[in-house]
């Protein structure tokens, strides 16, 4: 699109993607033995332990620097302007991406769903989901 992309947004963009190779990969390992899987501890947990990666799902990053793209930097055609609905878990190691994704939409929502790089099974989470779908959908 020809957006100026910062050496930091980059590097991110490398680190979380390697983050997440790595966890999917232990996914065959837990396959082949079962044993390794531990009572309590989620396949997500403690995956960043990159200071520059562990974010805080409450807190959003400012406009000039999300992970690296300065949003007030980019040209409005550049910006979504339908409705859209976001959903990220905050164990998720490609979080920025999505936060960065959210931030090219002009009327968003957003819902971190506290998991990893996954699809949420629970009932309560999955029904918020919807409702959160839902409500867009009337509003177009």
């Amino acid at each position: 699109m020809g957006l100026p992309i910062s050496s930091d947004a980059e590097e991110i963009n490398r680190a979380t993607g390697a983050l997440l190779q790595n966890t999917a990969t232990s996914l065959s390992t837990f396959a082949s033995d079962i044993s390794l899987i531990q009572r309590g501890v989620g396949l997500w947990d403690g995956n960043v332990s990159s200071k520059s990666l562990i974010h805080d799902p409450g807190t959003r990053p400012p406009r000039d620097d999300v992970y690296g793209l300065d949003f007030t930097a980019f040209p409005t055609w550049a910006r979504i302007e339908i409705p859209t609905v976001h959903v990220y878990g905050a164990k998720d190691p490609r979080w920025p991406a999505g936060v960065q994704l959210a931030e090219f939409c002009v009327d968003r929502v957003e819902f971190d769903h506290g998991g990893g790089h996954d699809i949420p099974r629970g009932s309560v989470v999955s029904e918020r989901i919807g409702g959160l779908v839902e409500g867009l959908m009337r509003r177009i």
